[in-house]
């Protein structure tokens, strides 16, 4: 019996869902309208390195972005994605449009939120760090700041799968000890 627990332990060990939280990284640090390619000439614009999050499930490919910040765009932001490409290059949009949030519609700065499906294929191009959020703005159709997604901690297990791998092994605890008893 304590053989058929382990290795049931071990099994759904194997199959855990895991999740990670990633955070907005602006390559060169100083702002996100050089990160553009080509680069676009919006002086003071930029994606907020550090604030906001995203979360990511590696297994079932959900990705929520919250509270991603944009400030200080040459006009109000038309609309906001992902994009996959390497850090030097323009890559393409994929995934659904995010949300733009502003105080009002004429604001050049505010946050951008979504919640999606983005597969096995966009969870293994985030893991290589090709994953970005582009804003545009109307001068700047293609994209006026932009901002690489960088996983930030490791992928560890659900909070439900550890509780399933903790319950088996508080299961063969006690049947060892009840074996103990006899």
């Amino acid at each position: 019996m304590k053989k058929v627990l382990i290795i049931g332990a071990a099994t759904a060990s194997a199959f855990a869902a895991n999740a990670a939280l990633l955070t907005v990284d602006i390559a060169g640090g100083s702002g996100g309208p050089a990160n553009e390619v080509p680069a676009v000439t919006a002086p003071g614009a930029n994606i907020t390195k550090g604030l906001g999050f995203a979360y990511v499930d590696d297994v079932g490919g959900g990705l929520s972005i919250q509270n991603i910040q944009f400030n200080n765009l040459t006009a109000p932001a038309t609309s906001a994605w992902l994009g996959n490409g390497t850090v030097t290059q323009a890559g393409v949009p994929f995934g659904t449009p995010l949300t733009i949030n502003t105080l009002n519609p004429l604001s050049t700065s505010g946050t951008l939120t979504s919640v999606q499906n983005i597969g096995s294929l966009g969870v293994a191009q985030l893991k290589a760090g090709n994953v970005f959020i582009n804003v545009s703005t109307p001068g700047n159709p293609t994209g006026e700041v932009r901002g690489q997604l960088v996983v930030g901690g490791t992928f560890v297990p659900e909070p439900s799968e550890t509780a399933a791998v903790v319950g088996l092994g508080l299961a063969g605890f006690a049947l060892w000890r009840r074996r103990q008893a006899k």
